[in-house]
C-alpha cells in the first residue's frame, strides 16, 4: 500500500488558503520575470494545478529557514517568498535563461536573501555547506537526469539538515493516461527534441520507485500523492477504466492502492545518510561496467 498521510510535520500551507488564481497572480506579477513565451509554456493551466497541489507539501518558513530550488524558474521565487514566507532562497538551474542574473535581482525584494546558481547538478556538487538547508525542491526535474541521478539525491542529503525535507514532483509512468495510451495504440511518452540539447525526459518513475529511491537516499516518505489532468487522453474515462482493472487485479488486497495520477508529488524527510549509492534496479550492472563505476566513485 502506498501511504498518503503525514505526521509530526512543520507547519504546512492549508490547501484551502490558496487558489489557482492566487498562484497565477503572484507568478504574473513576480519581480523575477522570464520571457513571455517561456512563461506561457512553463506556467500553463496544467502547471498551475500541479503547483497548487505541490505547495501544501512544502513546510512554511520558520525563523531563518533556508530553501533550495533545483531547476528553478525565476517567478517561482515569488511564491516561496510571498506565500510560504521564505527569506533565504537558493535558486539553481542549468540554464541562465530560466533565471535572472544577481545584478538584476538584488534589491528588488525586501527581506529576501537570494543566491543564483547556474550549474549542472548531475556533474558538480551543490555549492552549499553541509547540513545547512531546511527544504530542497526538485520539481519536474528528476525525469530530466540522464547521467547519474543518485548523485543529485546524495548531494541533497548532504546539504539538508537532519529532519529536513525534500519535496519533489515528477511524471508518473504508471498513470491512467499512460495506461490508456497503450490500450489505444499510442505512444504515452512522445517526447519532442528541441534541437539544442538533451533536456528531455530520460527516465520516468512510478510511486513505488520513489519509495525505493527515498529509502536508498536516507529519507522516509512523509506523504505521497498524484495529481491528474482529466482533459488528457479521455480524462475521466481513462481513470474509470484503469481503476476497474486495478480492482479486478488486486481485489484480494483490500488495503492495496495504486496512485494513477499524471504527476507524482512527494514530501520526503531526511532520516540519515545515504545507504545505497547505486541501487541495482536503477543503474547498469557493476560487474559489466566496472570502468564506469570506478570513474563515478572518484567524483
Amino acid at each position: 500500500m502506498l501511504p498518503a498521510t503525514s505526521s509530526g510535520l512543520s507547519r504546512l500551507l492549508s490547501e484551502k488558503m490558496i487558489s489557482e488564481k492566487a498562484i497565477e497572480s503572484v507568478l504574473l506579477n513576480s519581480q523575477f520575470p522570464i520571457p513571455e513565451k517561456l512563461f506561457d509554456a512553463v506556467f500553463n493551466k496544467f502547471s498551475i494545478k500541479r503547483i497548487k497541489e505541490t505547495l501544501p507539501l512544502i513546510p512554511l518558513a520558520e525563523y531563518r529557514s533556508r530553501i533550495v530550488d533545483i531547476g528553478c524558474y525565476a517567478p517561482m521565487i515569488s511564491l516561496y517568498h510571498e506565500l510560504l514566507g521564505y527569506r533565504e532562497v537558493i535558486a539553481i538551474s542549468n540554464y541562465d535563461w530560466t533565471l535572472l542574473s544577481e545584478k538584476n535581482v538584488l534589491g528588488r525584494k525586501k527581506n529576501l536573501k537570494l543566491q543564483i546558481v547556474i550549474e549542472n547538478v548531475e556533474q558538480k556538487k551543490l555549492p552549499i555547506e553541509s547540513e545547512s538547508v531546511d527544504v530542497v525542491l526538485l520539481l519536474e526535474v528528476m525525469e530530466h537526469f540522464s547521467r547519474d541521478p543518485f548523485f543529485v539525491l546524495s548531494e541533497i542529503n548532504r546539504v539538508l539538515k537532519t529532519d529536513g525535507f525534500l519535496v519533489l514532483s515528477t511524471p508518473n509512468c504508471i498513470s491512467s493516461s499512460c495506461f490508456f495510451s497503450y490500450l489505444l495504440g499510442k505512444n504515452p511518452f512522445p517526447e519532442p527534441y528541441n534541437g539544442i540539447d538533451g533536456n528531455r525526459h530520460n527516465r520516468l518513475y512510478s510511486p513505488k520507485e520513489i519509495f525505493d529511491l527515498a529509502s536508498a537516499a536516507g529519507f522516509s516518505v512523509e506523504r505521497i500523492i498524484t495529481t491528474s489532468f482529466p482533459r488528457r487522453l479521455g480524462g475521466s474515462l481513462a481513470n474509470y477504466f484503469v481503476k476497474l482493472i486495478d480492482n479486478l487485479l488486486f481485489y484480494r488486497k483490500k488495503k492495496f492502492s495504486i496512485l494513477r495520477g499524471d504527476i507524482i508529488q512527494a514530501r520526503l524527510r531526511k532520516t540519515g545518510p545515504v545507504n545505497n549509492r547505486f541501487p541495482d534496479w536503477l543503474y547498469i550492472s557493476r560487474s559489466i561496467w566496472q570502468e564506469w563505476y570506478q570513474y563515478m566513485d572518484k567524483l
